[in-house]
């Protein structure tokens, strides 16, 4: 009798359980598509980007992106990224303001906060590997996507033709080939994801996925110089675009936490981390075998995460990101799968207004 009931209590928790888990994907769903139902119907003029501000001594253009310190990308034909490219380039908090007026004036947005990196929402990351990649660089590559995992709150997943997205493109991981040593990664969540690795290396493939989450070169920070000084007569005059110092403007480098509604108005974000692994090394684009970066007697650029490293990581991804998707359920109850809201395929670029405020999130590095 007692297994009896025993039996029947187990069968009504799982039944509960299942019940529960659907309502968790129907609702999902719902506001996927009620998100594609709800694009903006002047996306395509909607920032008015106005590329004569861009400062080419910061950005340089490389044809469908503009690349900012040597391998970050910045996609031309997504809004949001060259939203960024133009707020990066601001001197002054009255050219910000400029920018943020513009926004506004096209759409029911008031209070809009500029960004400097797009996060991903719920920490989600739907990922692609180019099948040039051999069997050890894969499983490199999965290591340093277990160790950010084991960092912050983000969740890598192998993308499958049905999955779910939860509202962010799919980051394409490409094996380059082209003959150059210089690998990219676009600054998180960006309209068009990817990162193209020209090798597969530990440190190389984190530096960039940490791009991909939304990181910068601790080198280019506005403060940099009470740190380290730049060594520019022995740096190859076709890379001295990558030690350009990104400005010190209220957007720039503040640090915003996700969900938290009142910026923290202070230009500090943190001590200078030498150890960081979003550091260049002493030798960086050396012309002459002598130092490009004198960090005065310490250390720089780590192969793994700093402890400051991830403090960043854990800003920009905190404890409950994950919100109620936390579960490892990637497919949609509904047979119709759903369509990415940023196009009808991971390369499109349209654009969801109502949440632009919820993906942008104001990071440094």
């Amino acid at each position: 009798m007692n297994k009896l009931k025993f039996f029947i209590i187990f069968i009504s928790l799982t039944l509960l359980f299942a019940f529960f888990t659907c309502q968790r994907l129907d609702l999902i769903e719902e506001k996927q598509y009620s998100d594609m139902n709800e694009l903006s119907e002047n996306q395509d003029n909607l920032f008015d980007i106005d590329e004569t501000v861009i400062d080419k001594t910061l950005f340089t253009d490389i044809g469908e992106f503009y690349l900012l310190g040597g391998d970050i990308l910045f996609d031309k034909s997504d809004p949001r990224s060259m939203l960024i490219v133009e707020t990066l380039s601001a001197k002054t908090e009255a050219d910000e303001e400029k920018i943020r007026n513009r926004f506004e004036s096209r759409t029911s947005s008031k209070g809009f906060k500029l960004a400097s990196t797009l996060t991903w929402q719920y920490g989600k990351i739907p990922y692609t590997l180019d099948s040039k990649f051999t069997s050890n660089e894969k499983n490199c590559i999965k290591t340093v996507m277990g160790d950010l995992e084991a960092a912050c709150e983000v969740d890598f997943y192998e993308y499958k033709t049905g999955m779910l997205t939860f509202g962010n493109p799919v980051y394409k991981i490409i094996k380059k080939n082209d003959g150059s040593n210089f690998s990219s990664s676009t600054l998180g969540a960006s309209g068009r994801a990817e990162c193209r690795l020209t090798g597969v290396y530990y440190d190389h493939v984190l530096h960039e996925f940490c791009h991909g989450l939304g990181m910068k070169h601790e080198h280019q920070r506005y403060d940099r110089d009470d740190y380290i000084t730049i060594m520019w007569d022995n740096i190859d005059p076709d890379f001295k675009d990558q030690f350009a110092k990104i400005p010190r403007t209220r957007t720039s480098w503040i640090i915003l936490p996700i969900f938290e509604k009142t910026v923290r108005n202070s230009y500090t974000y943190g001590s200078y981390d030498y150890l960081s692994v979003m550091h260049y090394r002493n030798t960086a684009f050396s012309k002459n075998g002598m130092v490009t970066i004198d960090a005065h007697g310490h250390r720089v650029r780590n192969t793994s995460l700093s402890q400051l490293d991830k403090k960043t990581l854990q800003t920009l991804y905190p404890d409950g990101k994950f919100g109620p998707y936390d579960n490892n359920e990637y497919y949609p109850k509904s047979s119709n799968p759903y369509n990415n809201p940023y196009g009808s395929s991971a390369s499109g670029t349209s654009l969801l207004e109502k949440d632009l405020s919820n993906s942008f999130a104001v990071m440094d590095f």
